[in-house]
C-alpha cells in the first residue's frame, strides 16, 4: 500500500455546524449512524457513537457488556487471531505469541524505540526488519497489530448499530509525528475503515466532558495518563473554539512503567523467598514472567478502589504471597508519581499560564485512576478535577461527537472548532 500523507487531516481547522432541528428537518431526519469514533489506546481501546435522539455519545459494548477492549493481539498455533480479553487470557499460556503496546511502536524508528523502551521486558521479539527469519517466525508491523484491534472495535460497533460501518474518527496524541499519524491511518485502512478525521486526544476528551458548552470554562488542563505515555495539555476555549496553548509529556511514563517497576520489586522478593537459583531459572520462562505481569496489573488496578490487596503467584508447586497496601504502593512508586507532575509544571511554563487560569482538569487514561495522582493534582489545583466521564472512555466519546458532526447527525447543540496546534518555544527534552 502506498504511503499517503494525512497531516492535512489534523492540521486543518475543522468546524462543526451549530444546527437546529428546523434546519435538519430537511436533511437526514431518519439517517442511520454511518460513522463512529474510536480510541486506539496503548492498553485499552473503545468505540462510541452519537445518538441522534438524545444528542449524546454512548459507548459501544461487546457481547459481555464490556465498554473497553484490551489492546492485545494473540496468534494461536492453529492460525487464529485473538484480540482483547481472549488474547489476554491466551497470553498466560503462550506469552511469546501475544503482542501488546503497539501504540508505543507505531510509526516510530527502531532507534527511538530502543531509546525509550526496555525491549527485554516484552515477551515478543521486536525487530527493525520484516525479513523472514530462519526460525520461520512471521513478522507484523505495529499498524497491522493495531488493525486487528480496530477490526474488533468495528465488529462491536456493527453489532450494536445493526449495519455495516466504514467510516471513523480517530484521536491521536498532540505530539504524534506525521509518520505516526500516517501509520495510524494505515491501520484503520487495513481494518476496512475510512478515516474521516484525526483529532487531538485532549480536544476529544474536552468535548466528551461537554466543556465546549460551559460558558464559565475558558482554561482546561487535560491530564492524559495512559498505559504508554503521559501527556498534559493546556487548552483554551472561547466562543466554542478550542486552542491547544501548550502540551508537554513524558513518553517514558505510563501505566506499563508502574508495572515494570512493580514486576522488578516482586521478582526480587520472590527471589529472596525461593532462592536466587530457582528464580533465575524461572525468569527464563516467558510463561512465568507473563503470570507475574498479569498479577502486577491486577494488584495495581485493585489499589485504586481498595486499601490493600494480596499479590499471589504460583509456579511449579511453589507459591508466593505478599500483602500490599496503597500507602506502600505509593511509597514504592513515589519517583514515578513525582515524574508525573513534571509535565504539569512544564505545560504551565510553556503557555506562560498560572494555576488560576485553569478552570477544570480533565482526566484521560486508566492510569489517571491512581489515587495518588488525583491527590497530587488536588493539592496543586484545588477542587477542579472533573471526574464525570469514565477516563477510559472519554476520548472515544469525544471522537463520536465529532463523527456525528461530520455526518450531519441531529441534536448536536454546539459547534466544535479546533485550531491547528503550534508548539511553544519550549519542548520535551
Amino acid at each position: 500500500m502506498a504511503q499517503i500523507s494525512v497531516s492535512w487531516l489534523i492540521s486543518a481547522v475543522f468546524v462543526a455546524v451549530i444546527s437546529s432541528a428546523l434546519f435538519l428537518r430537511e436533511f437526514r431526519i431518519n439517517s442511520p449512524i454511518t460513522a463512529v469514533g474510536m480510541d486506539l489506546g496503548t492498553s485499552f481501546s473503545c468505540s462510541a457513537a452519537h445518538n441522534e435522539t438524545s444528542g449524546k455519545a454512548f459507548i459501544l459494548r461487546d457481547e459481555k457488556g464490556r465498554g473497553t477492549t484490551a489492546s492485545i493481539v494473540a496468534f494461536t498455533q492453529e492460525g487464529k487471531i485473538l484480540t482483547g480479553e481472549d488474547a489476554r487470557l491466551y497470553a498466560l499460556e503462550f506469552p511469546s505469541r501475544t503482542v501488546f503496546d503497539a501504540k508505543r511502536f507505531i510509526g516510530r524508528k527502531m532507534s527511538h524505540i530502543k531509546k525509550d523502551l526496555d525491549l527485554d521486558l516484552y515477551p515478543f521479539q521486536v525487530r527493525h526488519s520484516l525479513r523472514q527469519t530462519s526460525s520461520g517466525l512471521k513478522h507484523y508491523r505495529p499498524e497491522e497489530i493495531s488493525a486487528e484491534i480496530l477490526k474488533r472495535l468495528k465488529g462491536v460497533a456493527e453489532t450494536n448499530i445493526g449495519r455495516s460501518i466504514s467510516q471513523v474518527v480517530l484521536a491521536v496524541p498532540v505530539e504524534f509525528t506525521e509518520e505516526q499519524m500516517n501509520a495510524t491511518t494505515r491501520a484503520a485502512q487495513l481494518a476496512g475503515l475510512e478515516v474521516l478525521r484525526l483529532i487531538y486526544e485532549p480536544t476529544a476528551a474536552a468535548m466528551a466532558y461537554g466543556l465546549h458548552a460551559k460558558m464559565n470554562v475558558q482554561g482546561i488542563l487535560v491530564f492524559d495518563f495512559g498505559g504508554g505515555t503521559l501527556d498534559v495539555s493546556l487548552l483554551s476555549v472561547s466562543r466554542r473554539v478550542f486552542n491547544v496553548r501548550a502540551t508537554y509529556g513524558d513518553k517514558r511514563l505510563g501505566g506499563e512503567d508502574f508495572n515494570h517497576y512493580m514486576m522488578n520489586y516482586f521478582l526480587e522478593n520472590i527471589r529472596k523467598a525461593w532462592g536466587e537459583e530457582t528464580v533465575s531459572e524461572r525468569e527464563k520462562d516467558r510463561k512465568f514472567i507473563q503470570a507475574v505481569r498479569a498479577e502486577v496489573e491486577r494488584t495495581k488496578i485493585a489499589l485504586s478502589t481498595v486499601e490493600s490487596i494480596t499479590f499471589e503467584v504460583h509456579d511449579g508447586g511453589k507459591s508466593y504471597r505478599e500483602e500490599l497496601n496503597r500507602t506502600h504502593f505509593d511509597h514504592l512508586n513515589r519517583h514515578l508519581f513525582e515524574r508525573a507532575m513534571i509535565p504539569v509544571e512544564k505545560v504551565l511554563q510553556c503557555a506562560e499560564a498560572t494555576i488560576d487560569e485553569v478552570d477544570e482538569i480533565v482526566l484521560i487514561g486508566g492510569s489517571s485512576r491512581l489515587l495518588r495522582v488525583r491527590e497530587l493534582l488536588r493539592e496543586k489545583f484545588g477542587d477542579k478535577l472533573n471526574t464525570e466521564v469514565n477516563p477510559d472512555q472519554a476520548v472515544a466519546m469525544g471522537t463520536a461527537v465529532q463523527a456525528g458532526i461530520l455526518t450531519d447527525a441531529r441534536n448536536i447543540p454546539v459547534a466544535a472548532v479546533e485550531q491547528p496546534y503550534r508548539a511553544p518555544e519550549c519542548s520535551n527534552e
